[in-house]
């Protein structure tokens, strides 16, 4: 294997759509690599995922099969949403309770990407998020005590592994506790190493031992490296990643077109330094220029001695073995109509235990009571989201268990001129169901909801995603969650709204 060959397999790319087109064949091909990312841009169907990552191993001219990766989380973050099993986000799997559970969702999300052809996925977040304003993390984070979320995520790794699809523990050594997020600029955390010991690293060392893979989080940690973020950092990868936690898998970066990477570094010039400090894949996920460039520079590293061909070399050596429990990348048989099928039951019943009360008291809507649902439509949080159903679906589902049911749909910050209008469409008479998305964020949304409480007392409360809303909103009395915006939540919701099922589920943060 040439210098070429060997520094093309520590690269995964993306890849621009749903076939493999000639232009991705050369790319392919051209840069020897070693891996491949889906995102939504590549996902049709089931089963033209299936199609396409046949063909990726196909192309493949390497004598082991190619990664093929994804970020399927669950939740918000979960990039085939039609035709698989949607499991819950990880901060409501999280408010079970019940860390079997991620056990369980994790091997049943597994199963259907192996069946695939997707043999890595980017999950679990062993975050802990300790910030209420993380715009990126929140819901995907298993909650914010370390305990806690570690014991969630040796059993989501456990889950996911014996499924054949390899885990990645992410973002090392913490995203939870950042204001920034790291798509848009480069966050920086000045915690005390006492303080990352007991917080932020606490579930990576407790998974570290049993998950395949661990990300890096594009984050400046100044108390581990104060002149380069973790994706860069040699005493951050090398030193205590690799010597202190003893983690024996592959490193893997975030994507490095991210701006705390590509507007601070350059994405390729980073991918070298990236290597130089312990990573063993690069990951470039959408620009075809600078995935060439990208391989053209490590090559010229190896080739010049920035880059040491024995650095090279050990990190093949962690890539070929991890691809070998993969075997040769060969027909998944397992049909995924069946699968999804099979597994409707257990998620359903596990997604019930999740919905949560945010106050002290809940009483379900009366079934003789007329409703007036409004709705503020919720929308991507960062690029880590993919776009959401913005439909009203709680009115449709309280309108199918019976309810008299009249609604508003709204942005998630209307304009004032919008307030006024929801407040004239409203029945003296109706309970206000106030769906809320972030009303942290959306000063409207805020005065929206304080304007329907002074005429309706008894305004019931529904989150659609944080369970921080209700910090921002103490005037409702009566608050549940699901902790997403999906068909899947909102369903289960609904259950409790209409008293058929009790809000069993416990917020896994401290307020």
């Amino acid at each position: 294997m040439n210098i070429e060959e060997k520094v093309g397999r520590l690269m995964m790319i993306g890849i621009p759509g749903t076939t493999v087109d000639k232009e991705t064949v050369q790319l392919v091909r051209d840069c020897y690599v070693g891996g491949v990312i889906y995102f939504q841009r590549n996902v049709e169907s089931p089963a033209q995922v299936k199609e396409l990552s046949e063909r990726l191993q196909q192309v493949n001219r390497g004598s082991s099969p190619l990664l093929i990766a994804i970020d399927q989380e669950g939740g918000m973050v979960a990039r085939i949403r039609d035709g698989v099993t949607q499991i819950p986000g990880q901060m409501a799997i999280g408010a079970t309770g019940d860390p079997a559970a991620a056990r369980t969702l994790a091997q049943i999300s597994g199963k259907e990407l192996a069946a695939l052809g997707i043999n890595v996925n980017f999950a679990p977040c062993a975050d802990v998020n300790s910030n209420p304003a993380n715009p990126v993390i929140g819901v995907r984070s298993f909650g914010s005590v370390p305990s806690t979320v570690a014991s969630f995520v040796r059993e989501a790794v456990a889950g996911f592994q014996e499924s054949g699809v390899s885990a990645t523990i992410k973002h090392f050594p913490g995203h939870g506790d950042t204001s920034v997020d790291s798509h848009l600029a480069l966050p920086k955390l000045d915690h005390d190493l006492d303080r990352l010991k007991e917080v932020e690293l606490a579930p990576f060392r407790a998974a570290a031992s049993e998950a395949d893979l661990v990300m890096s989080a594009h984050i400046k940690f100044n108390a581990l490296d104060p002149d380069y973020p973790a994706t860069l950092s040699k005493p951050i990868i090398s030193r205590l990643l690799r010597d202190e936690i003893g983690f024996e898998g592959v490193a893997i970066t975030d994507c490095m077109e991210m701006d705390a990477i590509s507007k601070t570094y350059g994405t390729a010039d980073a991918a070298v330094k990236a290597i130089q400090a312990g990573i063993d894949i690069v990951l470039v996920s959408h620009t075809t220029s600078l995935q060439r460039e990208t391989h053209r520079k490590l090559v010229a590293a190896v080739k010049n001695g920035h880059l040491s061909l024995a650095r090279v070399e050990e990190a093949l050596g962690r890539i070929e073995r991890l691809k070998a429990k993969h075997g040769t990348g060969k027909r998944n048989e397992n049909r995924i109509e069946i699968l999804v099928e099979k597994h409707r039951e257990t998620v359903d019943g596990i997604r019930k235990r999740t919905i949560s009360s945010l106050t002290d008291t809940w009483t379900p809507l009366s079934a003789d009571e007329k409703v007036h649902v409004v709705f503020c439509r919720p929308h991507r949080q960062s690029y880590a989201d993919e776009q959401t159903d913005e439909s009203n679906l709680i009115a449709e589902q309280l309108r199918a268990r019976g309810f008299d049911v009249s609604s508003t749909s709204v942005e998630s910050n209307p304009s004032k001129e919008e307030v006024v209008h929801v407040l004239s469409q409203i029945d003296g008479g109706s309970t206000v169901v106030f769906c809320s998305y972030l009303p942290g964020n959306n000063e409207n949304q805020r005065l929206l909801a304080k304007e329907l409480s002074k005429h309706y007392s008894d305004m019931v409360g529904v989150s659609l995603r944080s369970p921080y809303d209700a910090e921002e909103l103490p005037f409702i009395r009566r608050y549940i969650t699901g902790f997403e915006s999906t068909k899947g939540a909102m369903t289960a919701l609904c259950e409790v709204l209409s008293g058929k099922e009790e809000p069993t589920g416990r917020v896994p943060i401290t307020q």
